[in-house]
């Protein structure tokens, strides 16, 4: 939901990973509910909580809210106390708002194209309570979290235990969704601050550290051992003890034989390193994007240093290999910049969701890492399909 004027990211892009990673097309969530409802929203003020929306996975927005209205020739009508934003055929903007619905329209039928792109699959921890934080420090995610240059899904357990499976050197799902990195929950940034939605009477994003894991099931260590010599690559540090009794106290005696011989003796507790087991290799001590990085894995998208933490980003591709990449311009004013896409072979397009018009983008230029640099110009608070579909005419 976007709710009190705070969108909230952590349910947002948990309920989006948990749609990737079962194999759901359509992701729901219920849009504007904003605290003290009253009739001065409008288009302008609600699109960007949309796109940071689209943004997060979210395709079908569910609009709070539409009052019933028992005097149909009052305006601008009844709202709901103080909840929600107010929909209606009595406001003053709504005979003039089909190009807002038509812009949500196209988004959600775009986003709903393909697969969700994503590099990085976080195991969410054991047990409860269940609710994932991805472990990425705030410092690059900023205030509200954004989309990181390396995206990511959240995963359970029971999918890494039941339906993951590695496909060369990636793990794989049976959702179709497949990853270069599996970080297990030992893996925690470091202790450096994520951004946490803290339901701490105020319900805001805060600098947190999170807790620290150092726990695991013996079968989910079995698990993982198997996708390593399979030839997964898996980051985090080794796991103490078991989280349950059952079959205690050998539960934790085999977690400590399987963690020896994943991370070697003693070792992986701490410190950094990492060690080749079978066709993979387990990594401790380094962050994700430093071992995908090392992988000599462009980033999926990033920008010049002028349009950092000012372009917002969700990347899809297709049955047929397109990529749909949606940027937003997060800013009140114009901006300009270079762009790069993780992809190559297909000329870019500029589709524009506020009119449905479509363009060949003029200027670009491929690189042999496998990245397209363009130019991008957006005005105040603009969003942009850039579609990579036909093949580059080499002449």
């Amino acid at each position: 939901p976007l709710y009190c004027g705070v969108p909230m990211c952590d349910l947002s892009e948990e309920m989006a990973s948990a749609a990737h990673v079962y194999g759901r097309r359509i992701i729901n969530a219920e849009a504007f509910t904003g605290r003290w409802g009253d009739f001065l929203d409008h288009p302008a003020t609600l699109k960007p909580l949309a796109d940071w929306a689209f943004c997060t996975g979210v395709n079908r927005l569910y609009f709070s809210e539409w009052v019933m209205q028992p005097w149909p020739r009052l305006a601008p009508g009844i709202s709901f106390s103080d909840l929600g934003t107010v929909f209606g055929r009595a406001l003053t903007w709504w005979n003039q708002s089909t190009p807002w619905h038509e812009y949500v329209a196209r988004c959600q039928y775009l986003l709903r194209q393909g697969q969700f792109v994503a590099d990085v699959c976080f195991m969410a921890p054991e047990g409860a309570p269940g609710r994932f934080t991805p472990p990425i420090p705030a410092r690059i995610r900023g205030g509200i979290p954004d989309r990181p240059e390396y995206n990511f899904d959240d995963c359970p357990a029971e999918l890494v235990l039941k339906g993951m499976t590695v496909q060369g050197d990636r793990v794989a799902l049976p959702s179709g969704m497949s990853y270069r990195l599996l970080v297990m929950p030992t893996y925690n940034a470091d202790g450096q601050p994520v951004m946490r939605l803290m339901d701490d009477g105020d319900y805001y994003y805060k600098p947190t550290p999170m807790p620290k894991v150092e726990t695991m099931t013996p079968e989910l260590m079995q698990r993982i051992m198997e996708l390593v010599k399979a030839g997964a690559t898996v980051l985090g540090t080794r796991p103490l003890t078991s989280p349950s009794l059952a079959g205690y106290p050998r539960c934790d005696a085999e977690v400590t034989r399987l963690a020896d011989e994943l991370w070697g003796r003693k070792a992986g507790a701490d410190g950094k390193g990492e060690r080749k087991v079978g066709k993979g290799r387990v990594v401790w001590g380094r962050a994700p994007e430093e071992v995908l990085a090392g992988m000599g894995v462009p980033t999926d998208f990033t920008c010049a240093q002028e349009l950092k933490r000012k372009i917002n980003y969700i990347h899809r591709r297709t049955e047929d290999g397109a990529d749909l990449y949606f940027i937003v311009n997060q800013q009140d004013e114009p901006v300009q910049g270079t762009a790069f896409f993780r992809t190559s072979g297909r000329r870019p397009e500029w589709w524009w969701p506020q009119t449905g018009r479509t363009e060949l983008a003029a200027v670009f230029e491929e690189s042999s890492s496998g990245v397209i640099k363009m130019p991008i110009c957006l005005d105040a608070n603009e969003s942009v399909f850039v579609v990579f579909r036909e093949p580059i005419e080499k002449t």
